[in-house]
């Protein structure tokens, strides 16, 4: 029975560390999709300075250098999404593993408690088995007494008339 409380503990904690997994991973999702939408308005914002920039003769040099600036930033923006994507697909994949690993595991647990479960049941079966035969045993050992007193008595008796036959012959 520990062995099985031991076991049912282990798969409630190994779901609670699927169901932790899988909060984390849509924590994660929710905030590459943010840094995307950010990503994605800061492009927009980027092009649209872009257009001033080509409409403003008079500050071409400032604006060029500014566009030059912000192609930069958004060079290394594409980089770090890039990065992050990355970063989640291969997080994706080890949570994914994690949680079939995980389930493989719970699988395993689950047969060994249903196991347990049988083996417990067949025991509880030999143990009244074995109480029944016990009981039996004790039925038939006190029959067994009550013969031996009988046949005692009887004994007994049969030599008391012989003993008086005795008695009678002489």
């Amino acid at each position: 029975e520990n062995k099985i409380m031991q076991l049912q503990l282990k798969i409630n904690k190994q779901s609670k560390d699927n169901q932790e997994l899988s909060e984390r991973l849509s924590v994660q999702e929710r905030t590459h999709t943010a840094e995307t939408d950010r990503q994605s308005r800061e492009i927009e914002n980027l092009r649209r300075s872009e257009q001033e920039a080509r409409t403003k003769a008079e500050t071409v040099p400032s604006l060029l250098e500014r566009l030059s600036f912000l192609q930069h930033e958004l060079e290394n923006t594409r980089r770090e999404k890039e990065d992050l994507e990355e970063q989640i697909q291969i997080d994706k994949e080890q949570t994914q593993r994690v949680i079939e690993e995980l389930n493989i595991k719970n699988n395993f647990l689950s047969s060994n408690v249903d196991e347990l479960n049988l083996k417990v049941s067949e025991q509880a079966q030999q143990l009244a088995d074995i109480k029944s035969s016990s009981e039996s045993s004790g039925q038939l050992e006190k029959e067994l007494t009550e013969e031996r007193s009988r046949y005692q008595s009887l004994l007994s008796e049969h030599l008391q008339l012989e003993e008086r036959l005795k008695d009678l012959k002489e």
